[in-house]
């Protein structure tokens, strides 16, 4: 069963709100800290607002907490943001993990994201 309207509404905005605070503190006092609630809206915020540190701090969370039950959903939110470099490491990922990979985790992965993972992978078994 599906989530109410309200309440991806409500998840969305605390998101936003907590993505925003985190940008102030980094901001004002050089702080950052990156959670995973929230990581993918500061990234987007951070790179439309061109603050690249920040930007690519989010950039290598995101990498380092990919996970095969995670990865269609971040694909997707990746695609939507337009953050590219993020699809070609989700994608680099996905190739890497081809052996791991099942169909349950390709589901929610957009399909310009799983047609880079099949061109990576064509290109890989051509090399062999």
């Amino acid at each position: 069963m599906s989530k109410p309207l309200y309440s991806k509404v409500f998840s969305r905005t605390r998101n936003l709100f907590h993505s925003l605070l985190a940008i102030l503190a980094y901001i004002y006092n050089g702080e950052l800290e990156i959670k995973e609630e929230f990581v993918m809206d500061l990234y987007e915020l951070s790179d439309k607002w061109l603050l690249k540190d920040l930007s690519q701090c989010c950039l290598e969370f995101l990498k380092e907490n990919l996970k095969l039950n995670n990865f269609g959903k971040m694909a997707k939110k990746a695609e939507d943001i337009g953050a590219e470099e993020l699809c070609e490491a989700i994608s680099d990922f996905a190739v890497n993990q081809y052996e791991l990979l099942e169909e349950k985790d390709l589901k929610e992965a957009p399909p310009s994201i799983l047609m880079k993972i099949i061109s990576k992978s064509k290109r890989l078994m051509r090399k062999r």
